[in-house]
């Protein structure tokens, strides 16, 4: 009787999501989703701004919102985020740390009269976000003008001139549904054709056989993409010849499978239409007749059944009010629990609420009336600016809702949420089919051991490293460290070092750039050791800049007279060491601010600065090689010295770049005071105060919360009102009440025609937008 019961339990046992299942290999399946999930429960930023286009010299404002990927409700588990302004050169130019309260976090950057025109990039993340790839991170193309300075680079003429060369080229992808074509089964295949920019063309198309038999012909429909279907014949290959703008072109379809499965999806009404097909016969082996469909919606699994293939056409019905609004995922599984296909489709109940904003005057102040249609509280962010402004093409919907899911670029998102648009549900769909759930694979989630993430949820501000002993690299645990935050707190923080010798002061609550004095001992109180501080990792900047060819920089290659060398390199003459032993160095990079903003550590000033110098990365650490004779006896490495003491590259590498002066460089004969060690050339660091020889001491500055400025109206006269496209308002943190309506107002002396435009999330993670024209007298 207890062995019947038992069986009972196996058959019919409830999973971690709450689905029945019936099925050992589904109950895998989803219990590792689950397990993977909980343990990567991935975040979403969305970032705000008062415009899409500024003037140098003017404020860039914006507010974050940080939400929980699954539901999209505030995150409140993390209180620091990082958002990045990236110039088209792809480089880090400002940065923000910012507070996260209640899910929000507010933040501005000052745009210098300096700053040289073109298109720029918000890019915002968390610490936590770093476990998964940066392609998540929110990203927002913005354009900056400035008459006086265009942004020019040898690096970037050389990009926009090699673009130039190949803006006849095109891309044409074209995707069989769910995956796979299979001989003999009936294809629904969507294709997608870009320029070299990524943005979509129009082009009519044909697809032959390997004998050049015409098969199908098919053109795009919107935004580049389009769909066709075809049977694939056994034994043949097939492409297409693409035409655009007078030119042809051929691209290859992709390798047609033998045997397998097809997943198609379809819409009605209310429900998702599923249908399975196969090329195989079905046999009598129930368990080979099998196959499993999983569907999920931003980490959570709505669906999961298993199926027996009665024919080799199998057909069922999903209701879509299991589901959320968003794109929903469906995964078929083979018996033994290996996925095969995949489909993505859109679940759209139109559920997010509608606002309206009635705009009014009183005395001094203009008034803001905001109401949702639905009785829910929650945060947004308004600005108003005056006219003409450029729309974005994207906004909090259609970026939680498609973007924010997807990789690749998407042309004009918010198209697939405005109701006056007709076919979106038809164009979406095509959306679905011409990209990829990237956010994990299967494959990754279904082995035995899923990897614990590198990177840790911050609790406010956080200073670690590790302490060494001085030579061979080994740990200094339970060594007293302490803290102190210098500037006008003077506080002090002690703890001692873990097994690993590693610490960490995490909770540090403060503002502004920080002093900071860091010092160690050993456990017998000696000062001999070494402490290496963890430095933050700027994740490298992936995205594409360049949107179209800018035929300006032509011209301005004509006035550039020559190429960019840095002056603090002289690579054909000696220098004389100021303090080194050595006296001499083949090389010296002297670092400026603009240096310590443009590189994270000493290895990138190497590796762009001094020739003969090979940098590798080894995970997070990186190594370096100097170019000549090598040392029978000390490996490949060279020697590396911090103010004259002799270090490994561990150490070097979380050296604060602000804290370095200079980089002596010495390769051949002249590292030969050095003997058997400098064999393999020697890299001198030296320190701006030379604090690295206090051994067990560090001085450094840290940067602490940023405090965003306080918008002020500006204050308008007639000949002044349409001067410049300016901000008259923005309120970057606005709480609705539970009733979804707030009334706010500001002083303002304004009269015309602005725009205003409201973007935030209801407390149970609905987005909700407008966008309208308003006039004041």
């Amino acid at each position: 009787m207890k062995t019947k019961f038992l069986l009972i339990l196996a058959i019919f046992s409830v999973s971690a999501t709450g689905i029945i299942v019936s099925d050992f290999q589904l109950e895998r399946i989803v219990n590792q989703f689950v397990t993977f999930h909980k343990l990567y429960k991935p975040q979403k930023i969305y970032l705000h701004t008062d415009k899409n286009e500024y003037a140098a010299g003017e404020e860039l404002w914006f507010s974050g919102y940080l939400l929980d990927a699954e539901n999209h409700q505030l995150d409140t588990s993390q209180t620091t985020m990082y958002v990045d302004l990236v110039s088209p050169e792809k480089k880090v130019v400002q940065q923000r740390t910012l507070k996260v309260e209640k899910g929000i976090a507010i933040g501005d950057f000052s745009l210098k009269d300096t700053i040289a025109e073109g298109k720029y990039q918000l890019r915002a993340y968390t610490e936590w976000m770093k476990n998964g790839i940066s392609e998540f991170f929110f990203v927002k193309t913005i354009s900056i003008k400035n008459q006086k300075r265009r942004f020019f680079t040898l690096e970037y003429f050389f990009e926009m001139k090699s673009l130039a060369k190949k803006r006849q080229k095109i891309d044409v992808q074209f995707f069989a549904e769910g995956g796979n074509l299979v001989e003999n089964i009936e294809t629904q295949i969507a294709f997608k054709g870009t320029n070299i920019f990524g943005q979509p063309i129009d082009f009519q198309g044909i697809i032959f056989d390997k004998k050049k038999n015409e098969i199908v012909r098919f053109a795009a429909e919107h935004n580049g993409m389009g769909k066709f279907s075809f049977t694939p014949k056994s034994d043949t290959k097939y492409f297409a010849k693409i035409f655009h703008n007078g030119n042809e072109f051929r691209f290859d379809l992709p390798e047609i499978e033998k045997k397998g499965l097809i997943l198609n999806v379809s819409k009605s009404l209310k429900n998702t239409e599923i249908t399975v097909k196969t090329n195989q016969k079905i046999s009598q082996d129930v368990y080979a007749n099998s196959f499993y469909l999983v569907g999920q919606m931003r980490g959570k699994i709505y669906f999961a059944e298993k199926k027996i293939l009665d024919s080799c056409v199998y057909q069922f019905s999903i209701p879509d009010s299991i589901f959320p609004t968003g794109i929903a995922q469906f995964t078929l599984f083979k018996p033994n629990g290996e996925p095969v296909a995949e489909r993505l489709t859109f679940i759209q109940h139109n559920d997010f609420p509608r606002v309206t904003i009635k705009t009014s005057r009183e005395k001094e102040k203009i008034k803001f009336e905001i109401s949702l249609n639905q009785q829910v509280a929650g945060f947004a962010s308004l600005s108003a600016v005056q006219m003409p402004q450029v729309l974005d093409n994207q906004n909090i919907i259609s970026n939680l809702l498609l973007t924010s899911d997807l990789t690749g670029n998407i042309e004009n998102p918010a198209y697939y949420f405005d109701l006056k648009n007709e076919n979106r549900e038809k164009y979406l769909d095509l959306v679905m089919l011409t990209n990829g759930w990237r956010r994990f694979v299967w494959k990754k989630i279904l082995t035995d051991s899923i990897p614990k993430p590198t990177f840790k949820k911050e609790q406010q501000l956080c200073v670690s490293g590790k302490i060494n002993k001085l030579f061979f690299k080994l740990p200094s645990p339970n060594s007293p460290v302490t803290l102190t935050i210098l500037n006008q707190y003077n506080d002090s923080y002690s703890l001692r070092t873990n097994e690993k010798g590693e610490f960490c002061f995490s909770n540090l609550n403060y503002y502004d750039t920080l002093d900071v004095l860091l010092e160690a001992r050993s456990i017998a109180n000696k000062k001999n050791i070494l402490i290496l501080l963890d430095e933050p990792q700027i994740p490298n900047v992936i995205f594409r800049s360049i949107l179209q060819i800018d035929s300006q920089v032509f011209a301005m290659k004509k006035r550039y007279q020559k190429p960019r060398i840095y002056e603090k390199v002289d690579f054909n003459a000696e220098k004389k060491s100021e303090s080194g032993i050595h006296q001499r160095a083949d090389h010296i990079v002297r670092l400026t601010d603009n240096d310590r903003t443009r590189y994270s550590n000493i290895f990138q000033v190497l590796q762009a600065n001094v020739p003969g110098i090979r940098v590798q990365n080894y995970g997070n650490s990186m190594h370096s090689t100097i170019r000549g004779p090598k040392s029978l006896v000390a490996g490949s490495d060279p020697l590396y010295l911090i103010d004259d003491m002799p270090v490994d590259d561990e150490a070097v590498n979380s050296l604060n770049i602000w804290d370095v002066d200079r980089i002596e460089i010495l390769k051949g004969a002249g590292a030969a005071v050095y003997g058997s060690r400098g064999g393999n050339g020697v890299i001198a660091i030296y320190t701006q105060k030379g604090h690295f020889m206090k051994r067990g001491e560090i001085n450094f500055k840290k940067s602490g919360f940023y405090r965003a400025k306080e918008f002020y109206s500006p204050k308008y006269t007639a000949e002044t009102i349409f001067a410049q496209n300016k901000t008259i308002f923005w309120f970057p943190k606005i709480e609705i009440d539970k009733l979804g309506k707030i009334i706010i107002s500001k002083n303002s002396d304004f009269k015309g025609v602005f725009y205003l435009c409201l973007e935030g999330i209801s407390l149970d993670g609905k987005p909700f937008f407008i966008f309208q024209t308003e006039e004041i007298n």
